[in-house]
């Protein structure tokens, strides 16, 4: 069984120079962005259930009106 004292983590903090590097990189991921932020759905799929209304409105009201 290995323990925490066996593992040799690196905690160096992570840093993607590929931007800096391959310049073209930056433009190719801009208009990636920029095509699926252009196709937003205007409808919600299927799958997602419909709104639920936690509370009746008129009836939350009148609850808090009698206390």
């Amino acid at each position: 069984m290995a323990y925490y004292h066996d593992v040799n983590l690196d905690s160096l903090p992570y840093y993607d120079s590929d931007l800096t590097t391959f310049p073209f990189l930056r433009d190719r991921a801009l208009d990636e962005i920029a095509r699926e932020l252009g196709t937003v759905p205007t409808q919600l799929h299927s799958g997602v259930p419909p709104d639920v209304e936690l509370f009746e409105v008129g009836r939350v009201r009148d609850w808090w009106r009698r206390r």
